[in-house]
């Protein structure tokens, strides 16, 4: 017997499968997704592919909202636009983080997020400070400062911003469980 033609809906996802691939092989091992900006995580994800949900899971102090933290500011130095959801820390604790990351990049320098939160670095250290903060000031990220915003509520900023001649690259949220569900999405 002749095999059956496939249904159309797997047709075409098998297609766009063979088409991604192809753009994968042809791209000699390069990163084709959105680059983290950690090598490691780029060579085994291949960077982070247009509608995937991705889930940072941890205890408690692992380091989560840091890995966030960092993600963000390597693709948006990479010019890719972002938008966050924190519903744990303040905006202003995200940009610390932020600014204690960008800090660390700079030629031996470091202060850690703990020693920005406390203040315990010496004075000369603050110009580092002022100089991360204006670096990320200028970088393609929105940080929603809205505590408790429900699921539709952030979907729609995103729609929102995606519309927008800026466009959005990355949607994240620190602390899904956080996020309250809408009647829509209960």
């Amino acid at each position: 017997a002749a095999p059956r033609p496939v249904a159309t809906a797997r047709g075409d996802a098998m297609s766009r499968a063979v088409d991604g691939i192809a753009k994968a092989y042809e791209s000699g091992s390069k990163i084709i997704g959105l680059p983290t900006g950690l090598k490691d995580i780029d060579s085994k994800m291949g960077g982070l592919s247009p509608g995937d949900l991705i889930i940072i899971g941890g205890r408690p102090g692992m380091g989560k909202s840091a890995l966030l933290s960092c993600i963000l500011l390597n693709t948006a130095r990479k010019g890719y636009r972002s938008m966050v959801s924190s519903l744990e820390m303040s905006a202003e604790q995200l940009a610390e983080r932020m600014i204690s990351d960008t800090i660390f990049d700079f030629p031996c320098q470091n202060i850690p997020y703990s020693n920005l939160r406390t203040g315990t670095f010496h004075e000369n250290m603050f110009e580092y400070v002022t100089d991360a903060a204006r670096m990320n000031a200028e970088l393609p990220i929105r940080i929603e400062e809205q505590p408790g915003l429900t699921m539709s509520q952030i979907a729609t900023r995103a729609r929102r911003m995606k519309r927008s001649p800026e466009g959005l690259d990355l949607l994240a949220s620190d602390h899904l469980d956080l996020i309250k569900p809408s009647g829509r999405y209960q």
